[in-house]
């Protein structure tokens, strides 16, 4: 009646990014205010944000957040931004051509973006040094 454990050993990191607990990076400081210019469909936007100078894979299971007039804040995770067009993976059906977003980096869960992008590594929860030859494969030799 225990619970199992919650985490594993592995190379990349298991946190949620920007959860205020685990990863701790604050998104405030990497926010991107861009305003959408056209939508091609419920998950295809086009914004402004070759403006802000990034590269499309900066956005790369990132964040899109927008305030709707009644439901309040709404968020959508970005797929496979390609330039200024956004895939996203739900529909943004209320938004509208001319509105505000902010737009928040992805991150790849690699101790190098951790470091480079976020300046995070102190909360990295993934262990990158880790051998790649497991005691567990056969071999009597570890």
């Amino acid at each position: 009646n225990r619970d199992g454990l919650r985490m594993a050993w592995q190379r990349t990191c298991p946190y949620a990014l920007y959860d205020p607990l685990t990863c701790k990076v604050d998104k405030e400081l990497h926010r991107h205010d861009v305003v959408v210019t056209d939508m091609l469909n419920a998950l295809t936007i086009v914004t402004d944000f070759d403006s802000v100078g990034f590269s499309a894979v900066y956005l790369a299971g990132g964040l899109m957040e927008w305030e709707h007039p009644v439901r309040g804040k709404q968020y959508r995770m970005i797929e496979n931004p390609v330039a200024n067009i956004m895939n996203m993976f739900s529909p943004c059906d209320d938004l509208v051509i001319g509105q505000s977003v902010a737009l928040y980096p992805g991150c790849q869960r690699t101790a190098t973006i951790c470091s480079g992008r976020f300046f995070n590594l102190a909360n990295y929860g993934g262990f990158p040094a880790m051998p790649g030859k497991s005691p567990f494969d056969g071999d009597p030799i570890f």
